[in-house]
């Protein structure tokens, strides 16, 4: 699953949300995953894969495309919800003509400091 994420960073979040899981479930396995050196912890819940992990070229059937789609679509739901509840913690009094991803149950932000700052950390980086 991580060779789907769109960047080389990553918290447990996104991956959860392609996964269907929760974030503590992803963290178990990230966890195993950096004791054998798979991947490296690059700040408090936040991680960086190698290269190496990333797939290469295959055939693939129409249904596991459609997964990988699927798996895809999930993690960039997961940061155009994170995004959009920053947005609303910096700047609660902008009109929006709809409210982006209703649903996955993003908890707010207690200050605008606390939403620039994910909104910062949760940005995929390539």
């Amino acid at each position: 699953m991580l060779d789907l994420h769109p960047g080389d960073e990553f918290t447990s979040e996104p991956i959860a949300a392609a996964l269907t899981t929760t974030p503590g479930e992803v963290e178990n396995g990230l966890d195993r995953l950096l004791t054998v050196g798979l991947i490296t912890e690059i700040g408090a819940g936040r991680y960086r894969r190698p290269d190496v992990i990333v797939g290469g070229e295959h055939k693939q059937s129409d249904a596991t495309r459609i997964r990988i789609l699927s798996a895809q679509r999930a993690m960039i739901d997961w940061y155009l919800a994170r995004t959009a509840t920053a947005g609303r913690t910096l700047n609660p009094f902008q009109f929006s003509a709809r409210m982006v991803h209703k649903g996955l149950g993003m908890s707010t932000f207690d200050t605008p400091a606390a939403a620039l700052a994910c909104s910062r950390s949760n940005t995929p980086m390539s």
